[in-house]
């Protein structure tokens, strides 16, 4: 197998053992919103975007805090940059590494801020694009997280109540993408498609890109399953994320539709460029695991309960033919 996908699928199966701070792109998370600012007569705007940025530009902006809580937040705000997350798509870096792209270059007016229940604080930033800038796409993210974790009130059996820190510390964002004019370059190359079940036994597809050209691509394919005698079993299309440029991946695609036997699946996916298609095949045996029988009653117990039983309406028995005789004698 590819070791790209081995190592996704080890690193995949680690994650379970390791607290990882969450991240939320959604409008609002934990009671926080976070979105690109816009005035009541200009149109709403989902993610920071900036179109034919040339070297030296400066880019003045305003992002939008919104308390939806009925308690005030200290909250701390700033920007990383971003990159393709180890499954596909869009994802901020970690707090502690370092910064060398959208997140260098973007300057907020306060890196600290106390918002009220119900308030909205509206924070202005500046995006300074270097003058040795290559062409083509470049990511990042403001971010938002709580000061102090959140506390988890709990409740005992007497009613004494105790809190504790959240183990997990959520960062609310919204992306920022800064395209730099010049010519740009769209090259996949499809590397690999494997074949492998997951750590939680399920099966997988999966498959290994690498975005070899200067902007991010979003792409979506399609995955054919067929026989050994090449007879078409199965079509499906898959969603293969977002990749950004000059980065390598490995997208999960789970096989829905699982059936026993030997089988040769093909991935496709359409040359970015416009030039014909990208393909890459796989040959793989599949078992659908059974699901375990109950653990069979052991033979002396089946005697205990087939006695016990006899017992029982022996009883019923007795106590039937004393009550006839009693109605006999009345």
């Amino acid at each position: 197998m590819n070791k790209k996908i081995l190592a996704f699928i080890y690193l995949q199966a680690l994650a379970l053992f390791v607290a990882s701070t969450t991240i939320s792109f959604a409008a609002s998370s934990g009671g926080i919103s976070v979105t690109p600012y816009y005035a009541p007569n200009e149109q709403a705007r989902g993610w920071f975007i900036y179109k034919d940025v040339k070297p030296n530009a400066i880019i003045n902006d305003k992002v939008s805090i919104h308390n939806l809580t009925k308690e005030s937040l200290d909250l701390l705000i700033y920007a990383v940059d971003a990159e393709t997350a180890r499954d596909g798509g869009y994802a901020p870096k970690s707090d502690d590494e370092a910064k060398i792209g959208v997140g260098k270059w973007t300057t907020l007016v306060a890196s600290e801020i106390i918002v009220k229940p119900n308030e909205q604080k509206i924070i202005p930033f500046t995006i300074r694009v270097p003058e040795k800038v290559g062409i083509g796409d470049h990511g990042g993210t403001i971010l938002v997280k709580r000061k102090v974790p959140e506390k988890k009130i709990s409740v005992d059996k007497d009613g004494k109540t105790s809190e504790a820190s959240v183990g997990v510390v959520t960062r609310i964002g919204t992306r920022i993408y800064v395209t730099v004019a010049g010519p740009l370059i769209k090259k996949l190359a499809f590397d690999a498609l494997a074949f492998h079940k997951d750590e939680a036994g399920k099966p997988f597809f999966y498959f290994s890109l690498a975005n070899e050209g200067n902007t991010h691509l979003t792409l979506r394919g399609k995955l054919e399953i067929y026989d050994t005698e090449k007879k078409l079993l199965d079509s499906f299309d898959v969603n293969l994320r977002e990749i950004f440029p000059f980065t390598e991946t490995v997208v999960p695609v789970a096989w829905e539709k699982q059936r026993d036997g030997k089988f040769i699946a093909q991935g496709i996916i359409q040359d970015p460029d416009g030039e014909g298609r990208l393909i890459a095949t796989t040959r793989f045996d599949w078992t659908i695991p059974k699901i375990p029988t109950p653990v069979e009653i052991n033979s002396t117990f089946q005697q205990l309960l087939v006695g016990a039983g006899i017992v029982i309406f022996a009883l019923f028995a007795i106590v039937a033919m004393l009550m006839l005789m009693l109605r006999k004698k009345k």
